[in-house]
């Protein structure tokens, strides 16, 4: 299952369902568990203690959209070079994002007639580039 590109549009889409799942309890949870509901905290303080949420949130949802992803690879991948089918195992990772690290089991395939790996995708990319 390859990534593929969003538009602006999606990501619009995604921001206004995203805004309407917040309702007042969760948000107050929210406040709570970050410390953002403390009445002493300067404007600064307020806006620096709601950045490190918002990345907290963005590095969970994509270690979650990454966890949904891979839990739906198949258990078994076509090798790119030979088709022979392949055992796809799981090999941890850490990634750099651009709200801080994330853990990434990052799902691939060995082949041992080949004596090479590959990961989700490759497959996908070399059969449309053989048909292409």
């Amino acid at each position: 299952m390859p990534f593929r590109k969003t538009t602006q549009a999606d990501r619009d889409s995604a921001l206004q369902a995203t805004a309407h799942l917040w309702n007042e309890q969760s948000l107050t949870d929210l406040l709570a568990a970050s410390g953002l509901d403390d009445e002493g905290l300067t404007f600064s303080q307020i806006e620096q203690r709601a950045r490190e949420v918002g990345q907290a949130v963005t590095r969970r949802v994509a270690e979650e959209l990454l966890l949904r992803r891979r839990k739906k690879m198949p258990t078994e991948m076509p090798c790119p070079q030979c088709g022979k089918s392949c055992r796809v195992s799981t090999k941890k990772r850490d990634i750099t994002t651009l709200d801080g690290p994330i853990t990434y089991a990052e799902p691939a395939a060995h082949c041992f007639t080949c004596r090479r790996d590959f990961f989700s995708g490759t497959s996908e990319a070399a059969t449309e580039r053989a048909t292409v």
